[in-house]
């Protein structure tokens, strides 16, 4: 009876691992996203009807590997003292709608310059979680801020995506039928 109990467990623990984003940290310190399966295939999808756009990540539009540490290492901290939990500078994963199912953001960007101020904008999207392995892509706000993001989380407490730029900053929130972005000036 135990021998069945012990290979149930490992199943259990197998599966939980197969369906849950995974964060690689390169031996030259890059952080590497590996999303679901599922996931990765709604954000193929995404792209190949947005061709223009690009994943915002440090390994593409950072100088160079130890930029990119020091850029990981201050979103973390900055993500932790909003006692929110790091998930990834580029993507978050939550129940954004308050339905107790988990849905997931990630920042893009265009790689064409454009009509802005930054020569090209920024988008949030966010994957609705349909159930059974399938997800639905909104854009949840548009930005001038080209490929520059400094962080992006979900913060729990507040039910909302947070993202930041230098001093400039964003919210992207759930109001019970769609998402509402709303870019805020620094200081």
């Amino acid at each position: 009876m135990p021998r069945v109990l012990h290979a149930y467990f490992l199943v259990i623990v197998f599966s939980f691992s197969a369906l849950a984003q995974q964060i690689e940290v390169t031996s030259d310190g890059q952080h590497i996203l590996h999303l679901m399966p599922a996931q990765q295939v709604a954000v193929n999808a995404f792209l190949k009807l947005h061709p223009d756009l690009s994943l915002v990540n440090c390994p593409t539009t950072g100088p160079d590997a130890s930029w990119c540490k020091t850029a990981y290492s201050n979103w973390q901290r900055t993500v932790e003292g909003q006692s929110a939990q790091p998930q990834f500078p580029s993507a978050a994963w939550g129940d954004f709608r308050g339905n107790g199912v988990i849905d997931f953001a990630l920042a893009f960007h265009t790689m064409k310059a454009g009509n802005t101020p930054a020569g090209r904008h920024q988008e949030l999207v966010v994957f609705e979680n349909l159930g059974e392995d399938r997800y639905k892509p909104v854009i949840a706000s548009t930005e001038p801020w080209g490929p520059c993001l400094d962080g992006l989380l979900f913060h729990p407490k507040r039910k909302q995506l947070e993202f930041w730029c230098n001093t400039a900053h964003g919210t992207a929130k759930w109001n019970g039928t769609m998402f509402v972005g709303k870019t805020l000036a620094g200081d």
